[in-house]
């Protein structure tokens, strides 16, 4: 019976997510899925506006959509490699549209109920620390500050799962991941 690999790269922005997905999917020889896609929905939501020009209930929509996708992408049965995921998700809402209206949207208890249940259907989760230097993008903070901030919300998630902090290169990173994919037996 073929293993299915739902594997989950997990840190702030510019944290080198996304080369590490695409490598690892490459190597691995399993779909890539991009679910880092909080600009695109942005722009479909809010053109023209970056992070900090978003209204809260205009971050909640972006939220809404993204974590829809995320269910979407846990519920079908094939394999990937993800460089966006639910642990990321719920540092980004409570951080950018607020705890304060975060306790008023009514179904916000529901999505976190949702966001218990999906973390139990990565097969791997890898966490990268903010070592790589931030880049704008025209989109997201530029703040050291707000990374480190987020990068502690992430941490606070992903301390109810197994997961592994890969750092250094990228040829390091992929090396330890394809190391422990290969001989893990924890693969759904």
């Amino acid at each position: 019976m073929k293993r299915i690999y739902r594997i989950a790269i997990v840190g702030t922005h510019s944290t080198g997510k996304t080369t590490l997905a695409k490598a690892l999917s490459k190597v691995l020889n399993i779909p890539y899925t991009q679910r880092d896609f909080a600009i695109d929905i942005a722009n479909k939501i809010s053109p023209n506006k970056n992070m900090d020009q978003l209204l809260p209930a205009e971050h909640w929509e972006i939220q809404k959509e993204i974590l829809d996708g995320y269910k979407k992408m846990l519920t079908n049965s094939q394999s990937f490699v993800s460089d966006g995921t639910i642990f990321t998700w719920k540092a980004y809402t409570e951080e950018f549209v607020g705890q304060e209206l975060l306790s008023k949207i009514p179904l916000y208890p529901d999505y976190e109920k949702t966001l218990s249940e999906l973390k139990k259907q990565y097969s791997h989760i890898f966490y990268l620390p903010p070592e790589i230097p931030l880049k704008a993008d025209g989109f997201r903070p530029v703040s050291n500050t707000v990374r480190l901030a987020l990068d502690n919300a992430i941490l606070k998630e992903l301390s109810s799962v197994q997961y592994i902090k890969l750092t250094g290169s990228l040829p390091n990173r992929l090396k330890e991941a394809q190391h422990i994919i290969q001989n893990n037996t924890d693969a759904i």
